[in-house]
């Protein structure tokens, strides 16, 4: 699958009891999207339709001192997109399974609002 990373930031909605903005990259997997979202601790990895959370990686001091560029940081994000390829290629059902959680959280939230272009100082 092929991998790119925009190195735009963006505000994503993850899927919570609300739709919850949040700043990161995307990155597509194929003919999928997904946000990476810096935490504390960890990346969060989301479908960007949905914003349901598929796994985090945690931030090791290793990770941390390769990610202290701009540049680093789209080559980690470009690694996340290839864990995350073997993660979609080793689901089962992986299109039925997120077309179904697309659908669980537009009954249950609504529609996402749009994602938008970020300037982060």
């Amino acid at each position: 699958m092929e991998i790119k990373v925009n190195d735009q930031q963006q505000r994503f909605y993850l899927a919570g009891d609300r739709w919850i903005p949040a700043i990161g990259h995307e990155i597509q997997v194929g003919k999928y999207y997904f946000c990476a979202i810096p935490k504390e601790d960890s990346v969060n990895v989301s479908d960007i339709i949905s914003g349901v959370k598929l796994f985090d990686i945690k931030m090791t001091p290793a990770i941390m001192a390769q990610t202290t560029t701009k540049k680093d940081t789209m080559e980690f994000l470009k690694k996340m997109g290839e864990v995350t390829a073997n993660w979609v290629s080793s689901t089962e059902n992986f299109d039925r399974k997120i077309a179904e959680m697309r659908k669980s959280v537009v009954d249950k939230l609504g529609e996402r609002p749009s994602t938008e272009d970020v300037d982060v100082i």
